[in-house]
């Protein structure tokens, strides 16, 4: 997962020439049907075509049923989940608001962005927002000749329907939403080295209790959970570039190459090794353990 400098989601793309992602997802794909807490500048768009995602956002949580969608606004905090593990299909559409800044709208995204704003919408299939970001999906699927210029126009609709929906919406964002960005910022800085939740918690100038029920109420996970996560997801980032899984194990902070392949397995019920031949297709390297 690439990062801003403010360690926000750098997102990969699925049109080359456009910040925009569409995607037909799986939840089931994800080994314990839920994804690391996350955010980013993007707007968050998800269709909900089959089963019900349970959904957090900055600490509250959502019940996304069949037929339902959710708008994750800007900077969020946010992660989706099956509490039950079960399969959730869902259209997913990720906008950036670059996709369509200048100089008459610029006032009309900061307004939507801000962190005074809903931190999120949920509307139905029958609402115009579903349509725009269905005909989004489709347009960035077929690519036809001049989609680029579609999906510029789709995203102009979309942002005018949010901007109708909560343009004049005012909230605080709570005090403890920046101290729990700074802990992950911390550790997305420094999952490489030795941490413990004294480190963690010393990040934002808290103490350890302090930080144990900030982990629990946003990411309903202890710190240390948290961190062996992250460290895995960065693990598999590097499986087709390093040269083997114990210098994997060692440039992600594990203490040795067992203790990252027992982690691993807890996590995804595999081996590195054998993660890697199912899901990359190929292994470049010995696993010893």
């Amino acid at each position: 997962m690439n990062r801003n400098e403010d360690l926000s989601e750098n997102l990969n793309y699925t049109a080359p020439e456009l910040p925009i992602l569409t995607s037909d997802e799986h939840l089931s794909e994800l080994p314990t049907f839920r994804e690391l807490m996350h955010w980013h500048d993007d707007y968050e768009f998800i269709l909900v075509t089959k089963g019900v995602l349970d959904f957090d956002v900055n600490g509250e949580i959502l019940h996304i049923k069949q037929n339902e969608g959710l708008f994750v606004n800007s900077g969020r905090l946010h992660f989706g989940y099956s509490e039950k593990k079960e399969e959730v299909l869902f259209e997913l559409v990720i906008v950036s608001p670059e996709l369509i800044r200048n100089m008459f709208n610029t006032e009309f995204l900061d307004t939507i962005s801000n962190t005074g704003n809903v931190n999120f919408l949920m509307f139905h299939k029958n609402m115009l927002l579903w349509s725009l970001l269905d005909r989004m999906h489709l347009i960035n699927m077929k690519r036809d000749k001049n989609y680029q210029l579609e999906l510029q126009s789709e995203a102009c609709l979309l942002v005018k329907e949010l901007y109708a929906l909560c343009g004049d919406v005012v909230q605080n964002e709570p005090e403890e939403m920046a101290v729990m960005k700074q802990m992950l910022n911390f550790i997305q800085e420094h999952f490489a080295e030795k941490l413990t939740v004294s480190d963690i918690a010393g990040s934002a100038m808290i103490c350890r209790n302090q930080c144990f029920k900030l982990f629990q109420q946003f990411m309903k996970m202890t710190p240390q959970r948290y961190l062996t996560q992250y460290r895995i997801n960065k693990s598999i980032e590097l499986m087709g570039t390093m040269k083997g899984f114990a210098d994997i194990a060692d440039a992600c902070g594990f203490c040795s190459q067992s203790h990252y392949t027992k982690a691993f397995k807890a996590l995804y019920g595999m081996t590195p090794k054998q993660y890697q031949m199912k899901e990359i297709g190929f292994t470049n390297f010995e696993d010893k353990k």
